[in-house]
């Protein structure tokens, strides 16, 4: 556990290029003020000057146009890709599923925990009747959340990406 006095500059100090201290932001593209957040991060990133602190973070794919962070003095702060356009931000884009992908995890998901993840119809049955669905499917969140919420239940006549997170929030608003 860290004192209430350990500050970033502290932990800089205490890391190592073979021992990095990493930083993990996932959803930046959801902070309302994303654009100063990244800002704040590049300028402590500046600041620090250590090879032995990285960032990586997660966003939405379609939604990196406000992303360009450039100067040859960041390389040590984010980590790269060898798959990169020039003057655009390090990153690695995490495609959507492929159709047997969802079906995998869809069955894994089931076998894992049959209270939690199992509705009471397959993969195949609902992609004969919702091809919609299945391709809202290929995102891993909302598999997850459309396992949760139909667990244990017959496959509905309707079902949109509103029904599902309708219920979903019915279901936490019960809890």
């Amino acid at each position: 556990f860290l004192s209430d006095e350990v500050t970033m500059e502290d932990l800089a100090r205490s890391t190592s290029c073979e021992n990095p201290f990493l930083i993990v932001i996932d959803g930046i593209n959801e902070h309302p003020k994303r654009e100063r957040f990244m800002d704040s991060i590049v300028h402590f990133g500046r600041q620090i000057k250590s090879q032995a602190i990285k960032v990586i973070f997660s966003y939405r794919l379609g939604n990196e146009d406000w992303l360009d962070v450039q100067g040859d003095d960041l390389d040590s702060l984010f980590y790269s890709s060898t798959d990169l356009k020039p003057g655009k931000f390090p990153a690695v884009a995490l495609t959507a599923l492929e159709p047997n992908e969802v079906k995998g995890m869809w069955e894994r998901y089931a076998k894992s925990d049959k209270k939690r993840y199992k509705p009471k119809f397959t993969y195949d049955e609902l992609e004969g009747a919702n091809r919609t669905m299945i391709d809202l499917l290929r995102n891993p969140l909302l598999l997850r959340l459309f396992l949760e919420v139909y667990s244990q239940k017959t496959l509905p006549p309707k079902l949109t990406r509103h029904e599902l997170f309708g219920e979903y929030w019915n279901q936490v608003s019960e809890r």
